[in-house]
């Protein structure tokens, strides 16, 4: 009861100050603490510019866990951006974005409406670009660490690169000219490509390309070669191919994988990993059209050396032939020679031998001429015999004929015709 009596004696007699009034205070000691520094933070945000200010949010990560452990609202006022942001990008040739890390020169300031925030009037360049090369070299190191850094070298580029993928965005220059040098190459090589939009800078741009990369794969007829391509642009615009992830995927992906990203002072990540590094899209397609030529080149060196081979065999074979023949030929009259006497004694031989066989022939002839008349049928009927035929038939024996048969007698005068009773 006592404590409940003193609490509300307390209560009744406590002075309040009303929240204005508590604002302006924190706003005047602020002002007072005058607290103007260097300091390193993360842009987790980052407007557009609206009048020309520049809105930001700034924070810092734990090492540990990587959650945010500090938050602060930073303005560049127009008539500074005007200053020091185009000096920003000048000598670092990136433009402020999430997620970049910044040594910044704050005042602090406190508004009795919009709370804590700092006015930022200068940012340390080289901070920024040892903090990006820092990053860069670690990615670099976390890649040789787990052993990938050369995976996607070790793949041996195919023989001829018919068939290209093309990770890059639609409406890109550098996608344009790259088509153009494809298709316009002075050898009339017909190369296939197939574009695979993805995006190609700012937040999301890394992942973009992975699901590009990732689509290739799913392809029901995998390409020879892919490429991706950019045309150039600022650091800031470039950053995504600095992602360890990309890099990652590009390292361990089972094609192999040409850049022309486009810019020239310093190899990306994504270009260290690449299979092959081209300062632009143009001198990638160069060098699929001198790769495929080089073939060429080769094919037609592998044609003028058999052409060579089969001429210089042509050429013994015929020598060879030469002298065959000639041999031929010596032998061939030798033998000719040779027996040209046994030819002509042959001759002469048959000469006489057939000579005296045409005379026994001759002989025998007149023989059997004279035999052939002995035998006339003529002559054996003038001598007193006679042939008896019927219907033209000889008849031998007097059973070949009957009764009322009308036969015939051959004289040697005439023909008696008789009837048989």
């Amino acid at each position: 009861m006592m404590s409940d009596l003193y609490c509300f004696f307390i209560f009744v007699t406590m002075e309040a100050i009303s929240l204005y009034e508590l604002t302006m205070s924190l706003r005047q000691a602020i002002r007072d603490m005058n607290i103007s520094t260097w300091v390193v933070a993360e842009i987790s945000e980052i407007s557009a510019y609206r009048g020309g200010h520049v809105y930001l949010d700034l924070i810092e990560k734990s090492v540990v866990s990587g959650n945010p452990v500090a938050k602060m609202r930073a303005t560049i006022w127009q008539n500074c951006a005007q200053r020091i942001l185009p000096q920003f990008e000048q000598e670092t040739g990136m433009s402020l974005r999430a997620g970049m890390k910044v040594m910044v020169y704050i005042t602090v300031n406190y508004h009795e409406l919009y709370g804590l925030s700092g006015n930022i009037t200068a940012i340390n360049s080289d901070f920024s670009l040892g903090d990006i090369e820092r990053q860069r070299r670690e990615t670099i190191m976390r890649l040789e660490q787990e052993g990938v850094i050369d995976m996607n070298k070790t793949l041996e580029l195919p023989t001829v690169m018919r068939r290209v993928a093309v990770v890059s965005a639609e409406t890109a220059a550098g996608y344009g000219d790259f088509c153009k040098q494809l298709e316009n190459n002075v050898y009339g090589f017909n190369v296939v490509y197939k574009l695979y939009p993805a995006q190609v800078q700012g937040v999301g741009a890394d992942e973009s390309i992975i699901n590009a990369l990732e689509s290739v794969l799913e392809s029901e007829d995998l390409p020879d070669v892919v490429v991706i391509i950019r045309g150039g642009g600022s650091r800031s615009d470039l950053a995504c191919f600095d992602s360890y992830e990309l890099a990652f995927h590009i390292a361990n992906f089972p094609l192999p994988i040409l850049t022309g990203i486009g810019h020239e002072r310093d190899n990306s990540v994504s270009d260290i990993v690449a299979h092959t590094r081209l300062k632009t899209p143009t001198a990638v397609a160069e060098f699929i059209i001198a790769h495929n030529a080089e073939f060429l080149s080769y094919i037609e060196m592998l044609n003028e050396k058999i052409c060579s081979l089969v001429r210089n065999y042509y050429e013994v074979r015929r020598n060879k032939l030469d002298v065959l023949h000639a041999s031929l030929r010596t032998m061939i009259n030798g033998v000719v020679r040779s027996h040209a006497d046994n030819l002509e004694k042959l001759r002469n031989t048959l000469s006489l031998v057939s000579s005296n066989v045409i005379t026994q022939r001759t002989m025998h002839l007149a023989n059997t001429v004279e035999l052939i008349k002995a035998f006339d049928p003529r002559d054996l009927l003038k001598k007193g015999y006679s042939i008896t035929t019927y219907n033209g038939k000889r008849i031998k024996s007097a059973s070949e004929v009957k009764s009322g048969d009308h036969i015939e007698t051959h004289l040697s005068d005439g023909v008696l015709v008789s009837t048989v009773e």
